[in-house]
């Protein structure tokens, strides 16, 4: 993967780390943290300072397949993944540890499932209480979390909307949010 700065014609950084093709990247909306995801079925983290990227961490999902797309909350403590498994994860970083040493290891809190085939796109309201998912299977799903800042998967989570676009000729790709006009 190759990262563009808009006045040089050039890559300024090459990531590399993954085991097979990136699918998709997106900026930390709190931290100078960018995600990337993966065919490898990984999540990987890089930090930007100083002009410089450098990678922080690597998640193994745990998905079976592909890791198609993610989304960071807007409060930027959860992350959600979606992959061609059909499951989206929702991921948290744990606490830091007693010794008030670094930030813990990044966690699976929740696999939403009900997607029939592949998951291609995530995305969360500017409000951060609700996940948009959407699939191959022609569905998008509206899955309603605990809070703003924290997804409790289950038992608090609530499917307020499942919607089958039949006049999609093969799936839907991506879903996004817009703020309504006031």
């Amino acid at each position: 993967m190759r990262v563009l700065v808009f006045h040089s014609p050039r890559p300024t950084n090459l990531f590399a780390g993954h085991e097979d093709r990136a699918w998709h990247v997106a900026w930390n909306p709190k931290k100078p943290l960018l995600t990337t995801c993966s065919a490898d079925k990984t999540v990987r983290m890089y930090t930007y300072a100083d002009g410089k990227f450098e990678l922080h961490t690597s998640i193994p999902t745990g998905h079976t397949k592909t890791v198609r797309g993610l989304a960071w909350s807007p409060s930027g403590t959860s992350l959600a993944t979606a992959s061609f498994d059909s499951n989206i994860g929702i991921w948290q970083q744990e606490e830091a540890d007693e010794e008030g040493g670094g930030a813990g290891e990044w966690e699976c809190i929740a696999m939403l499932e009900g997607h029939e085939t592949e998951c291609k796109s995530v995305a969360w309201s500017a409000e951060g209480n609700l996940l948009a998912s959407c699939s191959r299977d022609k569905t998008v799903w509206i899955w309603e979390g605990a809070s703003r800042t924290s997804y409790a998967y289950p038992p608090t989570s609530d499917i307020l909307l499942v919607q089958r676009f039949p006049m999609l000729i093969l799936s839907a790709w991506e879903c996004s949010w817009s703020i309504p006009k006031t």
